[in-house]
């Protein structure tokens, strides 16, 4: 088999550049244009391009990717996935191990861009599900191709672990082992990945849902008083690090303080309340993720009922922690941007099922359910022994 070219883009808080490990690199596209296929890639493209667009630009992050089509080709969505080719196969990932022990890679595919079938991705999420009962409908020399383009980019993640064969989950997932957390995993990549040795811990499926970031029932920035948008007594905040043994208390899958470090949190407070720890009585919260989604959303018992979810959520997105840069080597053509995307831009969010809270929060600010994804956690090991034997 052919070797797969690779193109490595070091992403730098002044934009993405060239790394000379790429294979192939003549081919390649100035990171500017990467920017634009995925923004016109939208909304299937939003969690990796998100993350590209807004997360902290650590060293040592990177967007891979094999080569990639023209802009003005676009998938032939028209066809039934039966009818795919191999030269209309393309996958991407973006990494960045310093978000450990949060999401450290964001993968995208050109298998996502084909609209939802009949079967499971059309049918109401069922938590029971798991990668390896996903049906994947495209031709098998398609899925294998995708198949190899995922393993030879697993395969180019560096790890630092020797030749320790210890798992990663018994080490506690060191972000230096041969273990790395893959988030957002649309369930098409899920059952690939399946199909492989690679995979091993899942997630129960989310629901991703999509809304806008801008829309005429956004509340005031104003910090507290009248027009706030909150009833008499609350006022805005944000998270300190006060906050963090509460809010990890409240919300299992933040396990580290150095997560938090990285969110961009906004909080409601009760006036006149303090604490034991002489801190204003938390009512409710919730966070952009480093990929701009909205997560950990929670409100106080005593609160409930209250609208203050909904109002938790359009706080985060009137103050931008969910919208792309509109200038900066970050940001889309303004036309590409303008046509895929429109003026108030997509924001999204991962729901499990049983949440049935949080999927009336989203549901009331117009937010609608589109496909489902995983959580995996990968071993680069195996990875590598795979790709030996591509």
């Amino acid at each position: 088999m052919s070797t797969i070219p690779l193109h490595i883009y070091d992403i730098k808080s002044d934009g993405g550049h060239l790394n000379r490990a790429s294979s192939g690199a003549t081919d390649a596209w100035p990171f500017e244009h990467v920017i634009d296929f995925l923004t016109s890639r939208i909304p299937q493209s939003l969690p990796i391009l998100r993350a590209v667009q807004l997360a902290p630009k650590d060293e040592g992050a990177f967007l891979i990717t094999t080569p990639l089509p023209h802009l003005s080709i676009q998938e032939p969505k028209e066809e039934a996935p039966e009818d795919m080719d191999t030269d209309s196969v393309w996958t991407m990932a973006y990494v960045n191990r310093a978000n450990h022990p949060g999401t450290e890679m964001w993968t995208f595919s050109s298998l996502e861009m084909w609209p939802l079938i009949d079967g499971y991705e059309q049918a109401s999420q069922k938590p029971h599900m798991d990668p390896w009962k996903l049906f994947v409908p495209f031709p098998s020399d398609v899925c294998q191709l995708a198949i190899r383009q995922l393993i030879a980019i697993l395969s180019g993640i560096p790890t630092n672990s020797g030749d320790d064969e210890t798992t990663p989950l018994e080490q506690g997932e060191n972000p230096n082992s041969p273990c790395i957390k893959a988030g957002n995993v649309h369930t098409r990549l899920a059952s690939l990945l399946a199909q492989t040795s690679v995979i091993l811990k899942s997630s129960p499926p989310y629901g991703k849902y999509l809304f806008r970031t801008g829309n005429d029932t956004t509340i005031s920035l104003r910090d507290s008083g009248e027009g706030s948008g909150l009833p008499p007594g609350l006022r805005w905040d944000l998270i300190k690090q006060s906050d963090y043994a509460e809010v990890m208390a409240q919300n299992q899958l933040i396990r580290s303080t150095s997560t938090l470090d990285r969110l961009k949190g906004v909080a409601i407070r009760q006036d006149n309340t303090p604490s034991a720890e002489g801190r204003s009585r938390l009512a409710a919260f919730g966070f952009a993720g480093e990929d701009g989604s909205v997560r950990t959303l929670h409100v106080d018992p005593d609160f409930r009922r209250m609208g203050l979810a909904k109002a938790v959520v359009q706080r985060i997105m009137s103050l931008g922690f969910c919208s792309p840069p509109r200038n900066g080597p970050f940001a889309a053509n303004g036309k590409v941007q303008e046509e895929h995307e429109g003026r108030h831009s997509l924001a999204f969010c991962g729901v499990l099922e049983s949440n049935e809270g949080s999927i009336r929060t989203f549901k009331a600010i117009g937010g609608t359910w589109a496909w489902d994804v995983f959580w995996l956690w990968l071993d680069l090991h195996e990875a590598k022994k795979a790709h030996k034997f591509q």
